[in-house]
This record gives structure tokens, sequence and C-alpha cells, in this order.
């Protein structure tokens, strides 16, 4: 059996669209750690932030990780994960990282567009956004295989082509440089 493939990105780089088609694609489970996390406690992501803190909520992801990096699957993470470095040691070895990468404008768009469902959204504000996703640029990059460069007006179907792509050059070739 493969090894999982996991993707990673900041908040509303895609991950879970383009996660959903590379599993089809691919005839493998797909997981969304996200959904993982809302079914096991019963509230929406915003509740668990709202009632319980940042800091429950990333525990519970971490331990949804351990327990969703199974072989074969297709796991999207949520933007954060990469936060503990736990998580990134998890990740690096238990399965292949592709680091979605669109550009921040887009990812800007998209955000505007949901606010309400991304509660760092709301307590950070859309500067305090573009800081933390320069911040977390670098440990994405740490635990990538490769980087896919996601831009908006690609359709989902060429980046999940390219991700393929990507996942065979890395099954033959070993591990790129993502930087």
């Amino acid at each position: 059996m493969p090894k999982a493939v996991t993707l990673v990105g900041f908040m509303a780089s895609g991950k879970t669209t383009l996660g959903r088609r590379l599993a089809q694609e691919l005839e493998r489970e797909f997981i969304d750690l996200d959904e993982r996390v809302v079914v096991k406690c019963g509230m929406s992501i915003s509740e668990i932030f709202d009632r319980h803190g940042e800091g429950e909520f990333r525990r519970l992801e971490s331990e949804s990780l351990r327990e969703c990096l199974q072989e074969g699957t297709v796991l999207a993470t949520g933007g954060g994960v990469v936060e503990s470095a736990g998580n990134r040691e998890l990740l690096a070895n238990d399965s292949t990282v592709l680091w979605i990468d669109p550009p921040f404008e887009l990812i800007r768009r998209r955000l505007e567009e949901a606010a309400a469902r991304r509660p760092l959204f709301t307590r950070l504000g859309m500067k305090g956004l573009e800081a933390l996703h320069a911040k977390r640029r670098a440990l994405y990059a740490e635990v990538a295989a490769c980087r896919i460069e996601a831009a908006g007006k690609q359709a989902p179907g060429r980046v999940v082509r390219e991700m393929r792509e990507r996942l065979g050059e890395l099954e033959s070739g070993g591990r790129e440089q993502n930087r």
C-alpha cells in the first residue's frame, strides 16, 4: 500500500477541493482533517476556538492527525497543522507532503468571501493573516516533498494533473527541492 498523501498550505489555499479530486483520481480514501475534528468534537471549528481556545483546537488537530495518517489516504490538513514540531515530524515521516501554495492575493479574496467561517480571520484581520502566512511558509517548506503553485486562474483539474505528475516523479526519484 502506498504512503498517505498529505496536502498542506495556508487556509483557503484549496487543499480540500484539490484533495477530494486527487483522491478520486488516485482511487484512494479522502480525509479532511478539520472535518474529522468537527465530527470528533460535535462542534464547529469556530465553536471550538470560542469555547476552548486555539490551544485546545491544536491539541485535537494533532490527535486527529495521528489517527488519520493511514497508508493510502489523501489527507487535507488545516493551515496551522505545521505549527507543531511533532506534527511536522509526523507529516514528513509518515506521508508524502504536497504544499499547495497559491498567491496570497487569491487567498485574500477567498478569505474575504468566507470570513465568518474562519476564526483566525476574525481574530487577526487581514494584516495579521498576511504575517501569519509569511511565517508559516518556512514551516510548509520544511515538511513538503514538493510545492504546487496553484494560481487561481488554473482549473482544479489542471492542478490535480500537476500533483499527480509530481507524485510520480517523487516515487521514482525522491524528494524535490521545494523552496
